[in-house]
């Protein structure tokens, strides 16, 4: 069927559209995630970090996270490890911010262009008028087969006269012959779009005298035309085929435009990893610093003990 088009509307949370629901999950996870190893690396030298009830932690943890994205007061990481996954991250969230910006920016700019009416259930539940061709046996298939009252069937006789009863809202939606859409598109090419299902219903008969010759040959002449492959070209020549603006290649064409974690797997497995490596280097260089610090120690614990046995 086809209907008109109108102007998208609801606009108020296209900043959420650049990113499908996956990406926003992914970035927002990989975020606190790095954030949280550049806490744990920095909380060792960092005597503000220390001391903390939980809950004043974990703020301290989702504002270094910030913090560490968009410096605030000159506040400076004091862990060369801290440093190196961020600077990472940075790039990371450089190209994230990048494509994000440019996504947004073409969803604003492009008008975005929708259906009046989604599907044939929409039309069925309402009082709207629907149109058709005058005599055709859509008729006889909209009241009998989709359920439509007769009384909310329009006909008419050229596929002209769709347009301007479309436009002024006399009638929803026009049923047509794939043909007859793809005519009357090709001459309307703005405010108008195919949508809902195509409905196979069969085609175009033949009707001979009893006993006539010309079955034969009729039958024999359609078998040569699809086997050579001029009955294809003759539909492709009258444009019998669905329609290429259709409401579904539209929307299908607006969620391939999103983006999604696929483009970016590369990425999030480097600064992922990059921020693991640091921090298993951290807790490396950590433990060896604590097993210097315990030898100068003991070394000094067994003079006394010598000594007070000889006091002894």
């Amino acid at each position: 069927m086809v209907v008109r088009e109108e102007a998208e509307g609801g606009r108020a949370w296209v900043f959420v559209k650049p990113f499908t629901r996956m990406m926003w999950a992914m970035t927002g996870a990989l975020f606190l995630y790095n954030g949280l190893i550049v806490w744990l690396i920095e909380k060792s030298g960092n005597e503000e970090l220390q001391g903390l009830s939980f809950w004043s932690q974990l703020g301290s943890l989702v504002w270094l996270s910030f913090s560490t994205l968009f410096p605030i007061n000159g506040e400076k990481l004091r862990s060369s490890f801290s440093r190196a996954a961020m600077v990472v991250w940075l790039f990371v969230a450089l190209v994230l911010t990048q494509s994000y910006t440019a996504n947004l920016t073409s969803m604003l700019t492009v008008q975005q262009l929708r259906p009046s009416v989604v599907d044939v259930g929409t039309l069925q539940r309402s009082t709207y008028k629907v149109g058709c061709s005058h005599g055709s046996y859509l008729i006889s298939y909209l009241e009998n087969v989709l359920h439509f009252n007769k009384s909310c069937i329009k006909t008419y006789l050229s596929v002209k006269e769709y347009a301007q009863d479309l436009r002024s809202g006399e009638i929803k939606a026009a049923f047509l012959e794939l043909a007859f859409i793809n005519i009357f598109l090709d001459e309307n090419k703005k405010g108008f779009v195919a949508t809902g299902p195509i409905y196979e219903i069969g085609g175009y008969g033949f009707a001979f005298a009893k006993g006539s010759a010309l079955v034969g040959n009729v039958s024999d002449e359609i078998i040569r035309l699809r086997e050579s492959g001029e009955l294809r070209k003759l539909e492709e020549h009258l444009s019998v085929s669905p329609p290429s603006n259709s409401s579904g290649s539209d929307t299908d064409a607006q969620e391939s435009v999103r983006l999604s974690p696929g483009s970016f797997w590369g990425l999030f497995l480097i600064t992922g990893g990059t921020s693991t490596l640091v921090f298993l280097l951290f807790l490396i260089s950590q433990f060896h610093n604590n097993q210097r610090w315990k030898k100068p120690h003991q070394n000094q614990q067994v003079p006394e003990r010598e000594h007070a046995i000889n006091l002894a």
